[in-house]
């Protein structure tokens, strides 16, 4: 057996499909790190059967499906196969070459197919473990278990040698065993408890069983003369109730005449009780109307007399007010007069006022400064002007120099113009260079940004088309769960039906005993309609449950057969002689007449053809109503002659006793056959439904794919247009910086253009406003010169004018005082004057607003007067009118009262004889309903507690000499013995077979649990000597050979494989003991790391010596090694690779020259592994 390929697609870094193919010998996989080399190995590993997603450097197992790269999307299924050339049958299939695939999808999904068949993981697993290439197998070696079998303690190291040993399957078989052991046992548990409470029921209710046959047997005899009594009864009963109905009658025709009688005369008396009644109504009318009238008027009469006396007063009130009001007013023109003369006092007094303040403010200024203060002036004057004179030298020599400054600033300011405009020219052609790019660069920025929206748009669509496909599985979901809820309830409903549950004991004994001649049940030979179901299972219970035969002997034959067996009582109906039993054409004519009428039974439903006798007989005097109103209506008009039953199954029996009211549906004998039926159609219906729902999902998980297609394509656009951005983002930046160095060039010049222009502006201003000072200065020299010369004249003049000054202001000042006294005077009888006006005028308006007012009253009350008058003549019209109405009506009234007597005792003679009438006929309707009731009675008894009908009883009562008085001591005898025999379980007969059925079915299934317990522990025992023989024999091999390839893999030393616990065999672990040449003899763990997985390897080298596997995988196995001992490995694979065909992964280049093919693994785009084909100058050979 050889490994021939491995096809890899979507498993980790292989993204493509790639396709490796290997020969007998030695193959080797080379790559730099990180290419995907171990890939390889895990894919192997994985399709072998390997389930942890931790030893596939996975946190789950998803994680192994191709995540994506930058150039390329995730995808959603990882598909590696493994080829086989298995002519030699180590894999027990019986074909040359076997094909294994593995596949796994993202939602978690998973499949193996074996030779294109799809098969289970258990399945794949156990193939390989039968051919020694199972989960601890040397099929595969990774350096990292080359390091876990020296760092593992000795009992985790028994895999190396259970591997090759074929153990692994002998112990996958014990630990299925194990799980059987510990099922049997807890199975074994429980069954011992159910047969331990069985044991406790079995004794007393086979004692109950016989208690409850001897009941019935008593029950039966007592019954038999029950059922001639009452039938007896009922014959009796109608002969009377016979008589009585023709007295009814004679009662009801007397009673008819009478009552017409009655009628007329109590209708005439009606109609002269309402003629008095409506005068005497008319009477009050007229008279409370009269009395209305008569009390309008008094008011009337009394506003009248009000609205004089009130305008009497409003006249008087109005002159007083015109009086008052001319006096007001000739006071405000008083007022006002004298008001203008105060005003125009104030104002003369107050301009005599204001003329002596100022004329007192302009002595005082024009005297105001003494001789001292004057010389003081003078000497300040003088220096002042002193000061001047030299501020104007000063500023003249400013002057000069800021002239010359000021020129020599100008011609610097003028060459930087210059140098700014050549910048500005270049910086002009770098802005639109800069423009230009930018321009570029929006637009590709735009179209980046219409495919990202597109993108955008995409994947909402594509989340759409996600929550589709979701709602589309749901709703799959939601119809096959209530497909699979209707399938349950079908199947429940057909072994009830099956079962026959919900008939009586001696019915289901029947139906399942098959007895011949026995045609079926009442309630599956008809076939009811649904809205007639509640009323026919309400009026026809017992009836439904009737067993049809063919002949009577056949009838016998079944109640032989009931009573041999103890299983109850039935009622059957032998169909050679059931007569028809149906309500007569012409009375069913009347019936179709009445409201709520439906039909008689035996016509709305339908049964087995040739048993139509049967169903009249059963249903032909049953009819069935809409509602319990027609009911009654209609069982009055038959005279309860037979059943009536509505559809909400409420029944009035023969004789017109009722049963009605709300219970809980026990009996679904009729229901069955319809609910079954709507199932049946309801799961063909789902069924399409679930079909529809498939193809759904299919074509949503179709258009799902289409868009992610296309996602993946604009994603592909979008990447090209961020390179040609990045491009154009480049380039800008370089503008940009030549455009900032420019623009700091130009800002410098520009700095130093305003510098300069500030300061020319400066040198100006300051120039300005030197002129300006020397000019000011000049003036204020003038101004200074004039003052000392008018200061020296004052000097000369201030004796004289300093005494007439103050002559003239005392005779000022007093003037002041005397007119300031005055105008306070004048302004205070001015405020009380206009107070006196202000109080004067509101009085006007208010006797103005007081006579409109008055003025308005007195108009209402002239028209009120007017009103009055008109209605007054009016309501004396009125009241005329009603007097002579009211006589008219009195007159009529004692007419009508004179024929009230004559009539009213006519009306009580025919009274009185309706009464004895009725009375007479109530007590024959008691009479005559007291014989239906016992009649009801007794024929309901027959037929709920017997299942019998009146005719079948009848029939058995002329086929017997009936005696009343013999049957009554019968029946005392037997009703005596029930009575002794006491309270029993009818049930008891049929739990106990029960019961006791299931008892001995539990105790044989106790043995047969018992035994297969012996068995599974005895394979368990055999299977764990056969470990133990296999390892024992397996170790020694092992041991003897890593005992002689340890010297060569070292060039000397020796070593050893011990066992910790050589007397269990089944968990002994193993210690490794080496002594590499040149060392004394010590455990592996006290050796170097090459020395450690050299030795690890050559342990391997003898497994693979003892037990060749048909291929091994290496990965990076001999990477701790040295270069002599790399070569020594490679060398020693070449001894085995004829039995063993090997795949080393690796990158030493002493492996790499003893292999016979090569292959090349690498990643040329980032994160995708591929096979490339090179020369590798070590070989002449090709790397594929």
């Amino acid at each position: 057996m050889t490994l021939k390929a491995v096809e890899i697609s979507g498993f980790k870094s292989f993204a493509d499909k790639t396709a490796l193919y290997f020969d007998q010998g030695i193959t080797g996989i080379v790559g730099p790190n990180g290419s995907g080399k171990s890939n390889l190995a895990e894919a192997i590993r994985w399709v072998i059967g390997e389930q942890s997603a931790k030893s596939l450097r996975g946190s789950k197992m998803q994680d192994i499906i191709f995540a994506g790269s930058d150039q390329r999307p995730a995808l959603n299924v990882a598909t590696v196969s493994l080829q086989f050339d298995n002519h030699d049958r180590r894999l027990s299939i019986a074909q040359d070459e076997v094909a294994i695939r593995r596949r796994l999808f993202r939602n978690g999904d998973s499949e193996f197919w074996l030779n294109n068949q799809k098969v289970r993981l258990k399945d794949i697993s156990s193939l390989f473990i039968a051919a020694g290439l199972g989960k601890n197998s040397l099929a595969i070696i990774s350096q990292g278990q080359v390091e876990a079998v020296f760092n593992s303690k000795p009992e985790q190291r028994r895999y190396i040698i259970e591997g090759p040993a074929g153990v692994a399957n002998f112990k996958h078989k014990k630990a299925e065993a194990q799980q059987q052991l510990e099922q049997t046992d807890a199975n074994l548990k429980r069954v011992a408890d159910i047969v331990q409470e069985l044991t406790r029921q079995v004794e007393p209710l086979k004692a109950q069983a016989q208690q409850a046959q001897e009941y019935q047997t008593q029950k039966q005899q007592y019954d038999y003369w029950q059922q001639l009594t009452l039938a007896f009864e009922i014959q009796q009963l109608a002969d009377q109730k016979q008589t009585a109905l023709t007295t009814a009658k004679q009662l009801q025709t007397q009673l008819a005449d009478l009552e017409s009688q009655l009628t007329r005369t109590q209708q005439q008396v009606a109609a002269n009780q309402q003629q008095d009644q409506q005068l005497t109504t008319a009477i009050d009318h007229y008279q409370t109307q009269l009395t209305s009238l008569s009390r309008q008027l008094e008011v009337l009469k009394g506003k009248q007399a009000l609205a004089a006396q009130q305008s009497d007063f409003n006249v008087t009130n109005q002159s007083a007010f015109t009086a008052q009001l001319t006096k007001l007013q000739d006071q405000s023109q008083t007022l006002q007069q004298t008001q203008r003369q105060q005003q125009e006092q104030v104002a003369s007094i107050q301009q005599r006022v204001h003329q002596l303040q100022q004329q007192i403010k302009n002595l005082q200024a024009d005297f105001s400064a003494d001789p001292e203060e004057m010389s003081r002036k003078i000497e300040q004057t003088q220096q002042q002007y002193l000061t001047l004179l030299q501020q104007q030298t000063s500023l003249h020599n400013q002057k000069i120099y800021l002239q010359r400054q000021l020129q020599q600033s100008q011609a610097e300011s003028d060459q930087l113009q210059k140098q700014m405009q050549e910048q500005q020219q270049t910086q002009q052609q770098a802005q639109q260079e800069l423009a230009d790019l930018t321009n570029k660069q929006q637009a590709a920025q735009q179209q980046q940004e219409q495919l990202q929206q597109q993108i955008q748009q995409q994947q909402k669509t594509v989340q759409q088309k996600q929550e589709q496909l979701s709602r589309q599985q749901q709703a799959a979901d939601k119809v096959v769960q209530h497909w699979q809820q209707t399938q349950a309830e079908q199947r429940s409903l057909q072994r009830i039906v099956q079962q026959h549950q919900g008939y009586y004991q001696g019915v289901r004994a029947v139906l399942k005993a098959q007895l011949p001649g026995v045609v079926g049940v009442v309630a599956e030979l008809i076939q009811v309609p649904e809205q007639f179901q509640i009323a026919l299972q309400s009026a026809a219970a017992t009836q439904l449950q009737y067993i049809v035969t063919q002949m009577q002997a056949d009838a016998r034959q079944a109640i032989d057969y009931l009573r041999q067996h103890h299983a109850g009582r039935a009622t059957f109906l032998p169909r050679n002689v059931i007569q028809a039993r149906k309500i007569a054409p012409r009375d069913v004519a009347a019936l179709q007449q009445k409201a709520g009428y439906l039909g008689i039974a035996s016509d709305l439903i339908q049964i087995t053809d040739g048993l139509q006798n049967i169903n009249e007989n059963l249903f032909g005097s049953l009819l069935v109503v809409q509602t319990l109103e027609a009911a009654i209506a209609i069982s009055n008009l038959i005279h309860h002659r037979w059943r009536v039953v509505t559809l909400q199954g409420d029944l009035i029996n023969p004789g017109g006793s009722m049963t009605g009211g709300q219970v809980k549906v026990t009996n679904e004998l009729l229901s069955q056959k319809t609910r079954l039926h709507k199932l049946t159609r309801t799961m063909e219906q789902l069924q399409q439904q679930v079909q529809q729902q498939k193809a759904g999902v299919q074509k949503a998980q179709g258009a799902l794919e289409q868009k992610h297609h296309q996602l993946q394509t604009l994603d592909d656009q979008v990447q090209q247009q961020k390179q040609i951005a990045q491009k154009l983002d480049n380039q800008l930046q370089v503008k940009q910086h030549q455009k900032q160095t420019q623009q700091q060039q130009l800002q410098a010049l520009s700095f130093q253009q305003q510098r300069f222009g500030k300061q020319i502006q400066a040198n100006q201003a300051q120039l300005q406003d030197s002129t300006k000072q020397k000019a000011a200065i000049e003036r204020q020299l003038t101004a200074k010169k004039q003052l000392l010369t008018q200061q020296k004249t004052l000097l000369d003049d201030f004796d004289q004018q300093k005494q007439n000054y103050e002559q003239q202001l005392q005779t000022l000042q007093t003037q002041l005082a005397v007119a300031t006294n005055e105008l306070n005077n004048q302004q205070q009888l001015l405020r009380a004057t206009q107070q006196d006006t202000k109080a004067n005028q509101q009085q006007i308006a208010d006797l103005k607003q007081r006579l409109a007012q008055l003025q308005t009253a007195t108009q209402d009350l002239h028209a009120t007067h007017q009103d009055v008058d008109q209605q007054m003549a009016k309501i004396t019209s009125q009241i005329k009118t009603a007097q002579e109405q009211l006589a008219e009506q009195q007159k009529l009234r004692k007419q009508i009262q004179v024929k009230a007597p004559t009539l009213e005792e006519k009306y009580q003679q025919l009274f009185k004889q309706q009464k004895k009438l009725a009375a007479a006929q109530e007590d024959n309707a008691v009479t005559l309903a007291n014989y239906k009731n016992q009649m009801q009675r007794r024929l309901q008894e027959l037929e709920t507690t017997y299942q019998m009908s009146f005719e079948v009883a009848a029939a058995q009562l002329a086929a017997t000499q009936f005696e009343p008085q013999h049957a009554q001591t019968q029946l005392k005898q037997l009703q005596q013995q029930l009575t002794e025999i006491g309270s029993v379980n009818l049930n008891a007969i049929e739990e106990y077979e029960q019961v006791k059925d299931r008892y001995e079915f539990l105790q044989k299934q106790q043995a047969d649990l018992i035994t297969a317990r012996q068995q599974l522990q005895t394979t368990m025992q055999e299977m764990d000597h056969e470990v133990a023989t296999r390892f024992e024999q397996m170790f020694t091999q092992v041991a003897a050979a890593f005992e002689v390839i340890f010297p060569k893999m070292f060039g000397g030393g020796k070593a050893q494989l011990v066992l910790t616990q050589p007397d269990d065999l089944l968990t002994t672990g193993i210690e490794i003991v080496a002594q590499p040449p040149g060392k004394k003899l010590q455990q592996l763990s006290l050796l170097s790391g090459g020395e450690r997985a050299l030795t690890v390897i050559t342990l391997l080298f003898a497994i693979i010596k003892v037990q060749p596997v048909p291929f091994c995988v290496l990965d990076e196995v001999e990477a701790s090694l040295d270069e002599a001992n790399v070569t020594r490995f490679a060398s020693y694979l070449n001894k085995y690779d004829t039995k063993t065909q090997f795949i080393v992964i690796t990158h030493r280049r002493g492996t790499m020259m003893r292999t016979q093919r090569l292959y090349g693994i690498t990643m040329q785009e980032s994160g995708v592994s591929t096979v490339v084909s090179i020369k590798l100058p070590l070989t002449n050979q090709e790397v594929s």
